[in-house]
């Protein structure tokens, strides 16, 4: 051992200046180590510096590390390897913990960041001189590049082995489904309040986040990213809501080498912003409602505007999303108030009070279009959806594809759509909004992320846009032209949510004491809940959504209506009652729509949706004696009744 102990430190000595002098990993350090061990000392052969490679990414842990030891035992055993590994890692470890320090405070500086992309191009040098060198060192003969081909085949076919799903609930486990499908290891992660959650336990792997607020779990992006490095996650899909939007959560995930399955951080940017994204979809040549190119905050600059564009007009937040802070103005003095309003309420929501004009139009129908796009140029769009049933801005019901839809329309906007994505250079699933109004149509908005209405496209379609999205993340072309998109047949999809629709839709979370799921042909049922899960307080109020496929609009309807009447939910509101109402309309089912449809007839759908509720509760106690034990149906009727008097005292007041 005293033989090996000298040997030992000079390993350390040579391996503490390879690690000290090296950036870029271990591929950079492989040109050194040929140098300092192969030349110099002659330890060990060129044909060595092969075996270290194959060894070291053969086995778990960084190159580096591995080859250093790999290098340290072959020369002189144990003390070897713990000498050289020591040597490699401490000045990488006493470097990294400096720049911690100190990197946050000068990273901004000019001659800071020409140095690192200096580094950077070093870097790439030492790798191309290693890689070089091994192919020289290398047996060449037809065996050897069958070997790289088939490695090379394999990558380009080879899918992601294990994604983490950075959100909650129905949506968490309809990309886990596609996951397993794809043959691909599912990772949920999980707040305090969604420790008995569905999802959790259909996943492959679950992560507690801990606290149940929002900032403290789902859209905490630094313990999500430890999450996906702990679990060895390929990749991140966020599915919709929380961080799916947000280009921070992008930049993370490139930093920490895990793909995002969405668009880039940039493209979410630029799309997020209502002012940007106007300008941007203006200049790619696509309809936009005439309004203010700019934000606006003075008032005086606001009303020439507002006068310039022709009243109404609504008052949006540039930041903004869903609806929020959104104000239609009628005459100009109201227009101080919208403002005032809005820029209060971006700033609280969003961090951001600036506000926009434009042209408000009053029976605008919300019809919007899917779009694929892969990382090699192809764009497609997989047709339309209709959403106009919605209140405060809040889609409730949606169909594909849209009732005023025509061959001749869908080319059209379908091809302004496409023309959007290219662009801006977009990838992945998303979506184009567009308000429809007296034969035109115009840019609205566009969500850069899957959108809880998919399904219906899925059903008229025969597509499978989640599985479509991994797909295009993880590289591969898209697997359909745009001559393979179809519409066959009609879908509906009904929100159902924990909310009071007769108390202005006011959340109604809670413990489910009952539960029965609708079945038969042309339904679909994308749920996270079951019998005695407690809805939390903390999140959306979501409790599935409820689609249906007809061969036509009509059968659809028919369809969506004995769907609602076989789905018991027990325990909370819900929003069951408002969708047979809606489905029940004249106006609805004619295909009469538009984005106030709610508000014009609300008077009609209260008292209908009164009715409803009578009618649930006689289908409820039809249904008891395989439901439940009777002493609870009678508590939930005398709650159900008393619920039904303060309802029909409202209408009557009303009246």
């Amino acid at each position: 051992m005293n033989n090996k102990i000298p040997k030992a430190i000079q390993l350390f000595l040579t391996f503490i200046k390879i690690g000290a002098f090296t950036f870029g990993g271990g591929y950079a350090m492989l040109p050194l180590i040929q140098k300092e061990i192969v030349e110099k000392k002659h330890w060990i052969t060129d044909n060595d510096i092969l075996e270290i490679v194959a060894i070291s990414e053969s086995t778990p842990g960084p190159i580096a590390i591995n080859a250093a030891t790999f290098v340290g035992f072959r020369i002189c055993g144990f003390w070897g390897a713990l000498f050289a590994t020591l040597g490699v890692v401490i000045p990488s470890y006493l470097i990294i913990l400096i720049i911690s320090f100190v990197l946050k405070e000068f990273q901004s500086i000019k001659i800071i960041q020409y140095a690192f992309n200096g580094i950077r191009a070093g870097v790439l040098a030492l790798i191309i001189k290693a890689l070089w060198s091994m192919y020289i060192q290398c047996p060449k003969n037809i065996i050897s590049y069958i070997i790289i081909l088939l490695i090379k085949i394999k990558k380009r076919f080879r899918m992601f082995e294990k994604i983490l799903i950075a959100n909650r609930g129905e949506i968490a486990i309809r990309v886990m489904r596609a996951c397993r499908e794809l043959d691909i290891q599912s990772v949920a992660i999980y707040s305090d309040a969604d420790t008995t959650s569905l999802y959790t336990n259909y996943a492959d792997e679950s992560y507690p986040l801990g606290n149940p607020s929002p900032a403290k779990s789902y859209l905490n992006i630094e313990k999500i990213i430890d999450i996906a490095l702990e679990s060895g996650a390929d990749a991140i899909h966020p599915g919709y809501g929380f961080l799916a939007e947000n280009p921070k959560f992008g930049e993370a995930c490139e930093k920490n080498g895990i793909k995002l399955i969405g668009p880039t951080g940039d493209v979410i940017h630029q799309m997020g912003d209502k002012i940007t994204s106007k300008a941007l979809m203006k200049k790619a040549g696509v309809p936009v409602i005439e309004g203010t190119p700019e934000g606006v905050s003075d008032i005086e600059e606001a009303k020439e505007i507002a006068r310039q564009i022709g009243y109404p007009v609504i008052v949006k937040a540039s930041a903004g999303g869903g609806g929020i802070g959104m104000r239609a103005v009628y005459e100009e003095d109201e227009l101080v108030r919208a403002i005032e309003s809005t820029q209060s309420v971006a700033s609280t929501n969003f961090g951001d009070s600036t506000v926009f004009i434009e042209k408000y139009l009053e029976k605008p129908r919300h019809i919007e279009f899917q779009l694929l796009a892969d990382e090699h140029g192809n764009v497609i769009h997989v047709a339309d959806r209709e959403c106009s049933i919605q209140r405060r801005h809040q889609k409730l019901l949606e169909e594909a594809p849209s009732p005023i839809m025509t061959e001749e329309l869908r080319a059209e906007m379908g091809a302004s759509a496409v023309k959007a994505a290219e662009y801006i250079g977009y990838t992945s699933a998303g979506t184009v909004e567009f308000l429809y109004d007296n034969g035109q149509y115009y840019f609205l908005e566009m969500n850069t992320r899957i959108q809880v209405e998919h399904p219906i496209t899925e059903l008229v379609t025969n597509t499978d846009l989640i599985k479509e999205q991994i797909k295009i993340a993880n590289g591969d072309e898209l697997s359909y032209e745009q001559k393979d998109i179809q519409v066959s047949g009609h879908a509906i999809e009904c929100r159902i949510n924990a909310e009071d629709p007769l108390n202005d839709f006011a959340p109604n979370p809670g413990k489910i004491t009952g539960y029965r799921s609708p079945g038969g042909p042309g339904v679909r049922l994308d749920s996270g809940v079951y019998m005695n899960y407690t809805i939390p307080t903390f999140y959306d109020s979501m409790i599935s959504k409820l689609v249906t496929w007809g061969r036509t609009r009509d059968d659809s309807i028919a369809r969506m209506k004995r769907a609602l009447s076989e789905y018991i939910i027990l325990g909370v509101k819900t929003t069951i009652p408002f969708h047979k109402a809606i489905l029940r309309n004249p106006n609805f089912i004619s295909g009469d729509l538009n984005t106030h449809f709610i508000d014009q007839y609300k008077n009609g759908i209260e008292s209908e949706m009164v009715n409803v509720i009578a009618e649930d509760l006689e289908n409820v106690n039809k249904m008891k004696s395989t439901f439940m034990p009777s002493k609870k149906i009678a508590a939930i009727s005398a709650a159900v009744g008393s619920y039904l008097n303060t309802a029909k005292n409202q209408q009557m007041n009303k009246k």
